[in-house]
């Protein structure tokens, strides 16, 4: 039986954090799940929804230029050597760093209430004026998330360095429960309004749960920016790089904005919901590893740094590859399943209310389009994570660059010509070349590391991806087509049939075929450890 007590423990291991953080993050990917099928419900793939997601555009940028790229890039490197020297100094480190990210995105705060009108005739050009000056007013009040979002998630990235992870993890299922009720009971009054106060509400939940775990470690708010100057000012050269990276990439973001305002109505909300269906299985499954091994690399490759490294730089290259074997071992069956599958999906998720056939039929092109980069997005992040560690953030920009350059007219192009599956086609390509070409300068600057166990990660993705999506998928729309019923118990049934022919095939592949050793994958996944109880080292 597992203790429930574990999950608030350090995790002596990735595969136990991992576990941990998909079990948690599964629910509340699932809270994500009901957040964007209320706003399809409610609001429809329209010019309302397109508001919304437009909002989100600048607060996002600057939290990413700001906050993003210390806490992704630069923060737990140096954690791993400030926990060594003592907490009281990592403790004002943290103290100054919540200081700095409060006043910085405080002025910015300041300025986008001031210019909120001319910002939003850049964002959209394509709105009407009337939309453009709702825009303007959800903009200003969202100005308040990031801030929250800032300090929270700087708690966050420290709990996880202690290798806590359950708490940090609980962080976004609060958020969405803000969103969700301002979506039921704030827009009965206030509309689209409503639901910003419930984005508001959902970050400050997202902060106030983190901080009980952060008092008990001993955390007490005192800044000192003058002792903490030397790791800071390492922190911020570290971050350059990632910054300029989220630049192109927060501008991309914008640029979808600016493209889609041009295009019907309604195109923004279809990117949007489509990109958030196909995030789910990477936030779920691979972001679990990869949240999970950011911390143990880091102590990899800083031991490895402060001893004479050969022991410790095989650790990092082995828990490299073990990581990326699992990812993509993985996410390709995920893609494959989502791909065949995306009409059903998009219509369990998000057919009710006023989001209609058509709407529904542009989100699953849209989501087929970004199934082709699944894989490559889930090891992209990984690969970003594992330079940062060896702290080494001027490659992936490099690449970032490159990509984005590429991207920018790709985008146009193909939204021009296509619509919103066209942008989300070039999306994916953006990562596929972004993918490769970190992988083999990771490889080269690891000592050109053959990563066999990625290679066969990809050929048991591919096999067992086959037998999870295309039998099920062939009986689906066989099935489909004889009833050629459309109503919701007919989908019911057809669905049942589906599920069923799909996990016959999946037991055939690992029970008769034996692609995967299950026995073997549980004892990685560290489920031995839990119900075992054994404690961290």
């Amino acid at each position: 039986m597992i203790s429930i007590a574990k999950f608030f423990e350090p995790s002596p291991t990735v595969e136990r954090g991992a576990f941990i953080i998909a079990v948690v993050t599964a629910f509340g990917s699932a809270l994500g799940i009901v957040k964007n099928t209320l706003l399809g419900a409610q609001f429809g793939a329209g010019a309302e929804l397109d508001l919304y997601f437009a909002a989100f555009r600048i607060p996002d940028f600057l939290y990413n230029i700001f906050i993003f790229s210390t806490l992704s890039s630069s923060f737990l490197p140096i954690f791993s050597r400030l926990i060594i020297q003592g907490k009281e100094k990592l403790w004002g480190v943290l103290s100054s760093l919540i200081l700095i990210f409060t006043v910085v995105l405080g002025i910015c705060g300041l300025v986008v209430l001031v210019f909120s009108h001319e910002i939003v005739g850049i964002l959209a050009p394509g709105f009407s004026s009337v939309n453009a000056d709702r825009l303007s007013l959800f903009l200003r009040v969202l100005m308040i998330q990031p801030i929250l979002l800032a300090v929270s998630n700087l708690i966050a990235m420290t709990l996880q360095g202690f290798k806590r992870f359950f708490i940090s993890s609980c962080a976004p299922i609060f958020y969405n429960a803000g969103i969700i009720i301002g979506i039921l009971v704030f827009s009965q009054w206030w509309g689209m309004m409503g639901v910003i106060f419930g984005v508001i509400c959902g970050a400050l939940f997202h902060l106030l749960i983190q901080l009980p775990s952060l008092w008990k470690l001993g955390f007490r708010f005192r800044p000192a920016i003058q002792g903490s100057l030397p790791h800071l000012k390492e922190m911020f050269l570290l971050m350059i790089p990632r910054s300029f990276a989220l630049v192109a990439n927060s501008f991309l973001s914008l640029w979808v904005v600016m493209v889609s305002s041009l295009l019907i109505p309604g195109s923004l909300s279809v990117f949007d919901l489509a990109n958030s269906i196909q995030a789910l299985p990477q936030t779920i499954f691979a972001l679990s590893f990869i949240t999970a091994s950011f911390p143990f690399l880091s102590s990899a490759w800083a031991a490895g740094e402060s001893q004479d490294g050969q022991g410790e730089k095989k650790d990092f290259i082995r828990l490299a590859e073990q990581t990326m074997h699992h990812i993509i071992m993985v996410m390709i069956p995920v893609a494959m399943v989502l791909a065949v599958f995306a009409p059903v999906v998009v219509r369990m998720m998000l057919g009710y209310g006023n989001f209609s056939v058509d709407d529904q039929s542009q989100t699953s092109l849209a989501l087929v389009m970004f199934c082709i980069g699944i894989p490559f997005q889930a090891l992209l992040m990984f690969l970003v994570r594992g330079f940062f560690a060896m702290k080494n953030t001027k490659i992936p920009l490099y690449s970032v660059l490159i990509t984005s350059a590429l991207m920018i007219p790709g985008i146009w192009l193909s939204g021009v010509r296509f619509g919103v599956w066209g942008i989300a086609l070039v999306m994916s390509c953006g990562a596929i070349l972004n993918t490769i070409y970190l992988f083999f300068i990771f490889k080269r600057i690891l000592g050109g590391v053959a990563f066999p166990m990625v290679r066969e990660g990809m050929k048991k993705g591919f096999i067992l991806g086959s037998f999870a999506a295309f039998p099920g998928g062939v009986a689906y729309y066989i099935i489909h087509a004889m009833l050629k019923g459309a109503t919701s118990w007919i989908f019911i049934f057809e669905l049942m049939i589906a599920a069923l022919v799909s996990c016959v095939s999946v037991f055939v592949a690992l029970y008769v075929i034996k692609v995967v050793d299950l026995r073997e994958l549980f004892k990685k996944q560290g489920l031995n450890d839990l119900e075992n109880g054994s404690e961290p080292h």
